[in-house]
């Protein structure tokens, strides 16, 4: 457990930022679904824009060469496709049942672009510690 704890360390300033706004992003939608969120002019549309501000910052503070990569690339084009799509009918139709849609892939956007690198930051660091890094 020592050593997890000791390589989640190595993690980026990017990283963080890009969880910051996912956190941020979900506490607005968990608070929208509760009643208890910033009173928005249409709250479903309001609430989709607030979350793609939030998710092209975060994705954009936090991408890299990782995520160019198959099947990194190919995961985050499809959940960002859905994405897209899910954004668009929120906003023209503000219906409740598709903003989830649009936040779930929003969430596993953010975790099959940031868990892979989480697994790579933490394998390189198994192979540095044995002596396996071919630098």
């Amino acid at each position: 457990m020592k050593a997890v704890t000791k390589s989640l360390g190595r993690l980026s300033a990017r990283d963080a930022v890009t969880a910051l706004c996912a956190a941020v992003a979900l506490n607005l939608y968990v608070g929208h679904l509760n009643g208890t969120g910033p009173q928005l002019t249409d709250p479903v549309p309001g609430m989709a824009v607030a979350a793609l501000i939030l998710a092209v910052a975060g994705y954009s503070a936090g991408v890299d060469e990782s995520v160019k990569v198959a099947p990194g690339k190919w995961i985050a084009t499809v959940l960002g496709s859905i994405a897209l799509i899910a954004f668009v009918v929120t906003v023209v139709t503000g219906a409740a049942g598709v903003l989830a849609v649009f936040m779930a892939s929003l969430g596993l956007l953010w975790a099959a672009t940031t868990v892979p690198h989480l697994i790579g930051t933490l394998i390189t660091t198994a192979r540095t510690r044995t002596g396996q890094h071919k630098g």
